[in-house]
């Protein structure tokens, strides 16, 4: 996403444009410091883990809401890539949900 943002928005099957080349340069970043939060919650977490596991449930939900509609609307393409990122996050969202549990 830094370094080749239209290799990695092409592989999406997008037609990329020079303000989505420049948003990808912005999410980059955010995208590690959302990689490093998960990394620093789970391990500094003990007591509160079934409120982490709900918080980011529901924040990792709202990725595949966004995508559903993205689907509705002919932004993103309905194929193997895309929705295998679905499926992946579908089962973090679930993992996360067992965890909140106990």
């Amino acid at each position: 996403m830094l370094l080749a943002p239209s290799a990695m928005l092409g592989g999406f099957g997008i037609d990329v444009t020079d303000g989505m080349k420049m948003m990808a340069v912005y999410m980059g970043p955010l995208m590690i410091l959302f990689g490093v939060a998960h990394w620093l919650v789970a391990m500094n977490v003990v007591e509160q883990m079934n409120l982490f596991a709900k918080f980011f449930a529901v924040g990792h939900f709202s990725f595949i809401l966004g995508d559903i509609y993205n689907y509705s609307t002919d932004v993103l393409a309905m194929d193997a890539a895309n929705l295998g990122n679905n499926v992946f996050t579908m089962l973090f969202v679930v993992i996360l949900l067992m965890k909140s549990r106990d």
